[in-house]
This record gives structure tokens, C-alpha cells and sequence, in this order.
């Protein structure tokens, strides 16, 4: 591993040295140009506010970053609120010479006490690439359009700007970010085109398929909101279809109001929006970030009914409303399968009682003339046709350069890299933290509903939390419901055993008391080799 500069090195002897400070754990990135987590008491109590402690902290550790000579860093505050605990978070953005990093967010939790207790970073630290495009805006918007294959949108405008995107190889692009809106899927679909050869670098949409309110209708034509027809304080409808989704909402809403304190969907009160009796046989439910809104199709009464009709598939849709505005979710590959998993199982949470007894999603509106049947079950994925385990994830074919495929309707569709399979994956470990069980020879005990989803909330919304849409994985995953169960439950042994071999059973990371592999030093100095021996067996979460 190559070594601290000098400069990195006096920033952690001077981090390390201040009264009070312990670090229980550091993870560097591949090239130990930067810490991607640190963990322990980081600062000295302090009375100021969130934003200006999170903006002391990375200026005093600025060092630990290793930029190039003439590569200027800016840190936006993102957002920032203080949770249940007393905790308090601050998400910011990056900017290298004046270019918005695509992923680059960094969060910094400080505990009641005003200490920095964790830092997690996802910062670029290369800059080998002309921030100067030399393929045209427009010329990168046909190369998108041409992509897209489909008409571009007449009510929405495309959307374009230049971003630093880091590639699979950890090769640094400069990008133009365009989004192009398609009235047909009502969803908006995403492109990088790289800004100097025009070639398209990475591509999803954010059409989330199941596969105070207002509820509208669209009278079975392509039209959105379309006409409002139900009102908040409104005590009935003769439509079942519309009252059904006005009243599903307000469950889910006050399911994560009296559980967690957020007020709808963006945790400041947002209007939940809702259109039924979209299109003709339309076998579909979906939330739409461009729009806010819920859609529900009627369905063709073979495959499905009215979906609306089916309170978990409303909890589903709005649970992908708060992942839209926290963990920000790529919907692709792991990221992807990630958001239709927390919106898996906060739909079980918000529809059982304690103990939860059905762990099915969409059984009312899915196939109603087969008793029994539906969409997904959380508790046992592979009834449905889904992984329960690493061993059997699907990926794209890297070798090939396969991308996610986002559009149905073009050859070599793969479901943005397989999200609704490889849900599947965290969904079984969800289960197993709320149920227990043995799975793969791993013994998980129960945490039960009320623990479970207060882990899983605070890791959503707090330790997921991005300033721009990232590609979280599994792993990261995993770590943030550790976070999570660590701040809920200080010392508790015995809970965080049950989130980390749930993960483990799945084949996520290590079971709880595994011995990790040793760390080796990054230096053979004396001064490193103790730093590493003082915080060796701190890499469980890696």
C-alpha cells in the first residue's frame, strides 16, 4: 500500500495528539490519497452550531486529503438536521476546480456533546482529465438523445451539466450529466457522456417500478397530476380506486411520522401527491422524483388490478419518495437494488403489526384471480425468483463493458443491472434482523420490528444520506446499519451481532467476533506501526 505523504502524516499526528481525540478506526481509499471513514471521538466538545463544527473539522484535517499542486477543493453544506439522539449530520458536496464531483459527498455526525464522532467521505483526489470540454454541450445531448431512442419530452426540458464522474476503472472523466424526460415512462433518464470523446459512460433511469395529500385522477389518459378530485380533510369519495390511495398515504405518512418524526417524504411536510386511473390497463405503480408524485395504474384485471388498493404498494412507492431524498439512490446495479430494498421493507414495517406475520408484497392487486400469489416475499426472496445471497447475484458483464440497459423497449435490457432480482439480497437480511434465523449456516438472533426499524430508518436517512446521487453498495450498506445500531444502542453487543451476521448470512461482510485479517502497515516507520497496532482489529467494517 503506498505511503502517507508527509503532509497527511503531520495532519493525523496533530488529530492524534489533541487532548480528548481517539480514533477507533481509519479506512483509506485504494491509493491512501484520502480517509474514506474515521471513526472514534474526532474533536473537543463544542458549543457552535452543526455546519460550522463539520467545517472546522475538515479544515483542520484538510492535510489527511493528498490533492495535486493546483487542484482547488470547495465543500458545499448539502443538508443538515439533528436526529432523535441528539446526534447532529451534515452532508456536504465536492467541488475541484469548480466542477461538481458526481458522488463526491461527505458526511460528518457529531455527537449531543458538539465532538465529531464519524467522518465517511467519498472525495475525489485526482484530477487528471481538462476540465475544458471539447464535445459541445449539444453535441452531447444528441449523443443522449440518440441513446434514449425515444422522443424527448415536450413538458419537461432536457437538463445537462458538466460533472466529474469516476469510472469503473477509477479512471476520472469530465462528463456532461444530461437528463432527458420520457412522457411514455413518466420517468427521467439519466446519461454521462464523456465530455471529451462523447462516448457514453453510464446511464439508469428513476422509474421506481413495484416492479397534507391531494389525489387526482387521469381518467385513463397519459396526463399528469391531472384533475384533482380529493382534498385533504375530505371524508370520503365515491371513487374506491382514488380513496384508496388518499387513504393508503396517510398510513404510510403517519407510520413514519409516529416511528421516526419525518413529516412526508422530504421530512418538511411535502404534499403527497397522488394520480389514479393512469392510462388504459396500465399494470403498473410508480413514484416520479421529477414530478413528486405517486402514479397508479388500473391494471388489466389479469395481471393486476387497481394497485392502489394495495396499502404496501403504496408504502413501497413512498418509502422510494424518502430514498430520493436521503440516500439518493443510483438506481442501478447495488444502488438500485438497495433503494427496492429499504422500499421493501418499510412497506412490511408500515403494514404489520408487531410481530410482522406477512412478510408478502402486492398480494391484493397482483394476479387477483390466483388466491396466494404475489409480487415478492421478503422473507424467503427465492419464491419469487430472487437471490438470498451473494453467491447467486446477477452482474452486468464488465469484461464486455455491459451498462445498465434502462429502456424495455431496447435490446439488451437488464433492468438497470438487475435491481428487482438482487433486492433480494439485502431484503433476506432485513428479514433475518427483524426474525432471526439460520440462513447459509450463519445463526441470527431476532431484533424484532420495533429495533429492526429504527436501525434500518437511521441508516436510510442519516448514514446513507448523500449531497448527490451515489452508487452505494451492499458493503456501505452494511457499515451504515452498524452506524446505526451503534448510536441507537451504545454497548450492545448482543444487537450488533444480529445486524452484522445478518449480513454475513447473506454474504455481506463478516459474522460478528469474526477475526478480520490483519492490517498491514502503510510505512515501515515506527510512528505508523504503532498508530496501526493501536487501531488494528477496528477492521471488521471494511
Amino acid at each position: 500500500m503506498p505511503e502517507l505523504s508527509r503532509w497527511q502524516q503531520e495532519a493525523l499526528d496533530a488529530l492524534t495528539a489533541t487532548a480528548g481525540v481517539e480514533i477507533k478506526q481509519i479506512r483509506w481509499d485504494r491509493l491512501q490519497k484520502s480517509p474514506k471513514l474515521i471513526r472514534g471521538v474526532l474533536s473537543t466538545p463544542s458549543g457552535d452550531d452543526a455546519e460550522t463544527i463539520a467545517l472546522t473539522f475538515l479544515d483542520r484535517t484538510g492535510d489527511l486529503v493528498d490533492l495535486p499542486e493546483g487542484v482547488q477543493e470547495m465543500m458545499t453544506v448539502s443538508n443538515g438536521f439533528t436526529d432523535a439522539q441528539g446526534f447532529q449530520h451534515v452532508t456536504l458536496q465536492q467541488m475541484l476546480n469548480g466542477v461538481r464531483v458526481f458522488e463526491g459527498s461527505v458526511q460528518v455526525h457529531i455527537n449531543p456533546a458538539g465532538q465529531v464522532v464519524e467522518y465517511k467521505a467519498n472525495r475525489l483526489t485526482q484530477l487528471e482529465v481538462n476540465i475544458t470540454p471539447t464535445i459541445p454541450r449539444d453535441q452531447a445531448l444528441e449523443t443522449a438523445r440518440e441513446r434514449f431512442g425515444e422522443t424527448v419530452s415536450t413538458k419537461v426540458p432536457p437538463e445537462s451539466q458538466l460533472t466529474l464522474f469516476n469510472g469503473r476503472d477509477d479512471s476520472i472523466h469530465l462528463a456532461w450529466y444530461v437528463q432527458l424526460f420520457n412522457d411514455e415512462d413518466v420517468a427521467t433518464y439519466h446519461y454521462f457522456v464523456d465530455a471529451h470523446s462523447g462516448t457514453i459512460l453510464y446511464q439508469f433511469n428513476d422509474l421506481h417500478h413495484f416492479a397534507a395529500r391531494e389525489t387526482y385522477t387521469a381518467d385513463n389518459q397519459e396526463v399528469l397530476p391531472g384533475q384533482l378530485i380529493i382534498e385533504e380533510g375530505d371524508g370520503s369519495h365515491p371513487d374506491p380506486v382514488a380513496w384508496d390511495a388518499h387513504s393508503n398515504a396517510l398510513t404510510v405518512h403517519d407510520y413514519f411520522f409516529q416511528n421516526f418524526g419525518r413529516n412526508s417524504y422530504d421530512g418538511r411536510g411535502a404534499v403527497l401527491r397522488s394520480t389514479v386511473h393512469y392510462s388504459q390497463r396500465f399494470n403498473n405503480a410508480f413514484w416520479q422524483p421529477s414530478l413528486s408524485q405517486m402514479v397508479y395504474g388500473d391494471g388489466d384485471g389479469v395481471r393486476f388490478s387497481p394497485l392502489s388498493g394495495d396499502a404496501d404498494i403504496v408504502a413501497h412507492e413512498l418509502t422510494h419518495a424518502v430514498t430520493s431524498n436521503t440516500a439518493r439512490f443510483v438506481y442501478a446495479e447495488e444502488a438500485g437494488a438497495l433503494d427496492e430494498s429499504f422500499a421493501d421493507f418499510f412497506a412490511v414495517m408500515a403494514t404489520n403489526n408487531d410481530p410482522v406475520t406477512n412478510w408478502q408484497l402486492g398480494e391484493q392487486s397482483f394476479t387477483p384471480g390466483r388466491p396466494g400469489d404475489a409480487l415478492r416475499n421478503v422473507s424467503d426472496p427465492p419464491l419469487r425468483g430472487q437471490p438470498d445471497h451473494t453467491d447467486d447475484q446477477r452482474h452486468l458483464a464488465l469484461a464486455t463493458g455491459e451498462l445498465p440497459q434502462c429502456n424495455p423497449r431496447l435490446p439488451g435490457y437488464n433492468d438497470n443491472g438487475w435491481v428487482h432480482s438482487n433486492s433480494g439480497i439485502p431484503n433476506k437480511a432485513g428479514y433475518l434482523m427483524v426474525s432471526g434465523g439460520t440462513h447459509h449456516g450463519v445463526a441470527v438472533e431476532p431484533l424484532g420490528k420495533s429495533a429492526a426499524q429504527q436501525i434500518m430508518y437511521l441508516a436510510l436517512a442519516v448514514y446513507l444520506e448523500s449531497a448527490s446521487l451515489s452508487r452505494w453498495t451492499f458493503r456501505q450498506a452494511r457499515i451504515a446499519t452498524i452506524d446505526a445500531c451503534e448510536e441507537l444502542y451504545p454497548g450492545d453487543d448482543a444487537r450488533l451481532a444480529s445486524v452484522m451476521n445478518a449480513w454475513a448470512a447473506v454474504g455481506v461482510g463478516e459474522a460478528f467476533g469474526s477475526a478480520p485479517p490483519e492490517p498491514a502497515p502503510t510505512s515501515g516507520s515506527n510512528w505508523l506501526t504503532r498508530i496501526w497496532n493501536a487501531i488494528k482489529g477496528f477492521f471488521w467494517l471494511g
